[in-house]
């Protein structure tokens, strides 16, 4: 039980799914069961889960570090890692749950701010020291623009760029209280205009791309446990950047994000031709 936390949050990280602990099932010993073929995973895979002919797939990088957890070989850099898993794993519980609690606006809005935290302690890796103002001599954080330039450091700057947003809105919910979605009747009924909010309607639920926050979040959990264990690598990591990403990320976060628009808008073109 010592370990089984960690690992767990590990194989969610890597995976992209959620793990509980249950009782005890006993196990059937399968005789003469064929040793498993090296993974032909692509190890910059982002959508969806790492399946190769029906099972799931881990990568060495990701063996290594439960490794380490059992064997308690946990340096600083390592253990940032399973902190920012720990919260990965945590959002990816809420959002299990929100499939079966949907009334409650508050379960995707929690998720969000532990996904943008898990990328928050995953910048903490190999930081430089904030220099300090010259006028006040503290030390000059700039916790968001760190965030921000390693989101881009990772996936692209259109990316970044929704973390900069998704970041702030986690800072007013957290220390403004600004909530992310009106709390308004979550039923069938003709939705509300407001101009003034950012997708022109009253919100029950906040419109956060949660599924896509997921998605970038363990893909740089497993770009830095790649890098923790093969930097002084002379071959060029599988994680490495690349700007086509973006060309195919895009249009499926605008897809999914401007959706529940389309639906009201459509709602509307047959209410106007109906009458």
């Amino acid at each position: 039980m010592l370990y089984a936390r960690p690992i767990l949050d590990v194989l969610s990280a890597f995976t992209n799914l959620f793990f509980d602990i249950g009782k005890p099932r006993k196990c059937v010993t399968l005789l003469n069961y064929p040793q498993p073929r090296k993974s032909i995973l692509n190890h910059d895979w982002l959508d969806g889960y790492p399946i190769v002919e029906n099972k799931l797939m881990l990568p060495d990088h990701c063996l290594k570090l439960i490794e380490d957890i059992v064997q308690s070989n946990i340096n600083k850099n390592k253990q940032l890692i399973l902190d920012a898993c720990h919260h990965f794993h945590s959002a990816r519980s809420f959002q299990e749950r929100y499939y079966f609690y949907s009334q409650t606006e508050s379960i995707s809005e929690i998720a969000m701010v532990l996904y943008i935290s898990s990328v928050e302690v995953l910048s903490l890796i190999n930081v430089s020291p904030p220099s300090n103002c010259p006028t006040c001599s503290q030390p000059q954080h700039r916790i968001s623009s760190r965030v921000v330039e390693f989101m881009e450091r990772h996936n692209g700057t259109n990316i970044a760029s929704l973390i900069k947003a998704l970041y702030n809105d986690r800072s007013k919910y957290l220390h403004a209280g600004r909530l992310l979605s009106s709390r308004s009747y979550n039923g069938k009924i003709i939705p509300q205009l407001k101009f003034s909010s950012d997708n022109g309607v009253l919100s029950p639920m906040s419109l956060a791309p949660i599924h896509n926050l997921r998605e970038f979040t363990s893909f740089c959990i497993r770009a830095e446990t790649y890098n923790e264990y093969n930097f002084n690598s002379d071959e060029c990591s599988p994680y490495s950047y690349n700007e086509n990403i973006e060309a195919d990320i895009e249009p499926q976060f605008k897809n999914k994000y401007f959706k529940f628009l389309l639906e009201i808008y459509e709602y509307f073109q047959d209410k106007i031709k109906g009458s």
